[in-house]
């Protein structure tokens, strides 16, 4: 939770520095959430045009994906900003469990969904046969791993609520940092680790 200094800053401090406060770190959040992406495709570049496309395929869904998450996140980060101001603790905590379970639902249920649909997806994209293999092998993975996603989207919107944007930060740059040093590992097979291919890439996301 948001310690006393940053709630009395947030809530009766000078309107400017509030803003900064929470701006920078939220800003700096968004840029390193692209890093997943650029990580991934560094290294599934070594394996080649047919790897690279199947990247694609998964970054055109995410973003979609992405989208469905970000309603939940955003209603949580509005309501519990708005109870915690109110200093109405109890109803943010409220909040908190209903936004876990209901970005678990939404979550599951969308990549059910895509599941379900992206073998027509990926013939509407006209994608050739070894590209849709690749792409199968690390779509299913990823969506497998969607509702997780979700989870880490609902933490970082409660940390923010209470105005805390530092954490979240913090807490993302340790798992890109993770998926840093997991890519090479297990898409190339460095230092004895299997090699996955872009099935790794899946793994270590």
């Amino acid at each position: 939770m948001v310690n006393s200094k940053q709630s009395e800053l947030i809530l009766n401090g000078k309107l400017s520095k509030a803003i900064w406060f929470l701006a920078i770190p939220a800003t700096i959040n968004f840029f390193l959430e692209q890093f997943f992406q650029i990580i991934d495709i560094f290294w599934i570049s070594k394996l080649g045009e047919d790897a690279i496309a199947s990247m694609a395929v998964w970054t055109f869904l995410a973003w979609s994906l992405i989208s469905s998450a970000q309603i939940v996140e955003i209603g949580v980060n509005s309501l519990v900003a708005k109870s915690w101001g109110a200093k109405d603790f109890d109803r943010a905590k409220s909040i908190a469990n209903v936004g876990f379970h209901l970005i678990l639902v939404v979550t599951i249920f969308v990549s059910l969904l895509t599941m379900a649909f992206s073998e027509n997806l990926m013939n509407f994209m006209g994608l050739s046969e070894g590209v849709k293999i690749l792409a199968f092998k690390y779509l299913d993975l990823m969506l497998s791993g969607f509702p997780f996603l979700g989870l880490i989207f609902v933490i970082s919107a409660i940390f923010r609520g209470t105005g805390d944007t530092v954490t979240p930060l913090k807490l993302l740059a340790i798992v890109i940092l993770i998926n840093l040093v997991l890519d090479p590992l297990l898409i190339l097979g460095y230092f004895g680790f299997p090699k996955m291919g872009i099935f790794g890439a899946a793994v270590a996301t």
